[in-house]
């Protein structure tokens, strides 16, 4: 039955003997499945898609509603074994045509009205769809079929690969990551170490099943026996939800959390929570994390660090002060190194790139080309006497270690440039503007243009503020030369009312430059 590698679905139907009246999923202040439910309903849409023609060689897109009719698919979908990307309901279409148009697909599992909307430039819909029976949905399946000069390119998956992950696309390209049912395993059994998850606890999920956070919240719920409670990331919904304190943890984003604080004024006492919270996928500064921590005095407050493709790589072991950076590799089986330019290790106190070794690690991208040079490019070779995996994932991410064993984010590799022969951190002068009163976020970039001493080079800040703002650039330009070398502070501030973000709410970095170039 299924898949016997992969452990989630083997607890979720040991969890339907163990504890069969046990609430497995239920929408907040909504419907609910008692895990008996829940195995029962993810066995007969098994029994549906394996009398479909379907393939294990590539993709099927599931694109539906964040509720529990999509949990039931994507635990059905892992049973059998089909791998699969799942998209969210809110993205443009126009949006899933573009990042699809080089990855081949073999269908589309969604509402028949989004599958009648929906086309490739690359392929056909072929027939009117599969019917699937669910009691409130008219969700069908429906077969690509691709245009003939297509069909010569494609390349199929790893044998092994059991889901995939699209990237945020931040940067301009969004890539699709394979998993392994080992990786899944891994990933699962390593945050529920982390979090100390156990059965009979309410984890509350606020992240979409499209984010690799908000996917493994689902199965670690399930495996390790606790309730998962799908809630939404409306503030409004959110604060009465925390105020009940009877969630074991929330996983959220620093830009979840950013958007609570801008409520702090309003919030008149500190939450009773008593879980934890994790802040992963980004980075809060520490006058936020400060802030946090006198919202929720007695939550649990875990910094995260990792990759879609590597997840979890580093974690704090809840720090109380924030003086220390805490980020350490706390998961069963993942090692970090920072190496130089030359892949060579470096010494504490020197910055380096850091390199995933062991759990968690992808099987490559997905795409049209056999020999797929961004993977390549992602994973290297590397021998240490102290590491016994050969290969690592680059992750593009620099940090500093210091005497402790504590790592510090120092930026991204695209946010490491030369100016005037200097080395400068684009995310230090970011962090720096965001500690400005009124700067909710921020983004900086160098890009062609005159800068200040004639150069070629601009440094460009983008910033996310209130309305008041422009009255005080005088101010910040004052703040600015106090806290920044002269060589670190912006040639230019370009103010937003809002940023546009990604699913997994990161800055829409690519939109901002072109904006700039066309401009």
């Amino acid at each position: 039955m299924g898949d016997p590698k992969l452990d989630v679905i083997k607890r979720l139907h040991s969890w339907a003997k163990e504890t069969p009246e046990q609430i497995a999923i239920e929408k907040f202040d909504g419907p609910a499945l008692s895990f008996a439910e829940l195995a029962s309903a993810v066995s007969q849409q098994a029994e549906q898609l394996r009398r479909m023609p379907l393939q294990y060689d590539l993709p099927v897109l599931l694109q539906l509603p964040h509720d529990i009719l999509k949990v039931t698919l994507i635990l059905a979908l892992l049973e059998v074994g089909v791998p699969t990307i799942s998209l969210d309901l809110h993205r443009k279409i126009s949006q899933i045509r573009r990042n699809f148009e080089q990855i081949p697909l073999q269908g589309l599992i969604a509402a028949s009205l989004f599958t009648r909307s929906f086309r490739l430039a690359n392929a056909d819909l072929v027939g009117e769809g599969l019917e699937l029976a669910t009691r409130s949905q008219d969700i069908v399946y429906t077969r690509f079929k691709f245009h003939p000069e297509n069909q010569a390119d494609q390349r199929r998956l790893h044998a092994e690969t059991a889901w995939l992950l699209m990237t945020s696309g931040s940067t301009g390209t969004q890539k699709a990551v394979e998993l392994s049912a080992r990786n899944l395993n891994d990933r699962t059994h390593g945050e529920i170490e982390l979090l100390g998850l156990k059965s009979n606890t309410k984890i509350l999920n606020l992240l979409s099943f499209s984010h690799d956070l908000g996917l493994n919240q689902l199965l670690t719920s399930v495996t390790s026996g606790a309730t998962l409670v799908l809630g939404n990331q409306f503030l409004a919904d959110l604060i009465p939800i925390l105020r009940r304190g009877d969630f074991a943890g929330v996983t959220g984003t620093p830009h979840l959390w950013s958007e609570l604080l801008k409520l702090e004024r309003s919030i008149s006492t500190p939450f009773l929570f008593s879980g934890y919270l994790t802040i992963s996928g980004g980075a809060l500064n520490r006058d936020r994390l400060v802030r946090m921590r006198h919202l929720f005095p007695n939550a649990r407050l875990v910094k995260t660090y990792g990759q879609t493709e590597t997840f979890r790589t580093l974690a704090s072991d809840d720090p109380r002060t924030f003086e220390s950076p805490g980020l350490r590799p706390l998961i069963s089986g993942v090692r970090a190194l920072l190496v130089n330019e030359q892949f060579h290790e470096v010494s504490r106190g020197e910055i380096g790139q850091l390199i995933h070794f062991g759990s968690g690690s992808m099987s490559g991208y997905f795409s049209y080309l056999q020999d797929d040079p961004e993977s390549k490019a992602k994973f290297t070779p590397i021998a240490n006497a102290f590491i016994p995996w050969q290969r690592g994932i680059i992750t593009g991410d620099y940090f500093r270690q210091d005497a402790s064993g504590d790592f510090e984010f120092v930026g991204r590799r695209d946010d490491l440039v030369k100016r005037r022969d200097f080395r400068v951190s684009l995310e230090e002068i970011r962090q720096t503007l965001c500690r400005f009163s009124g700067v909710n976020d921020a983004f900086v970039a160098m890009l062609e243009g005159k800068d200040r001493y004639g150069d070629d080079d601009r440094l460009v800040a983008w910033l996310e503020c209130d309305e008041t703002y422009p009255e005080r650039i005088r101010d910040l330009e004052k703040f600015c030369q106090q806290e920044l070398s002269p060589i670190k502070i912006p040639d230019e501030f370009r103010v937003v009312q809002k940023f546009e973000r990604t699913a997994a709410g990161k800055i829409e970095r690519q939109r901002l430059i072109e904006s700039f170039t066309d401009s």
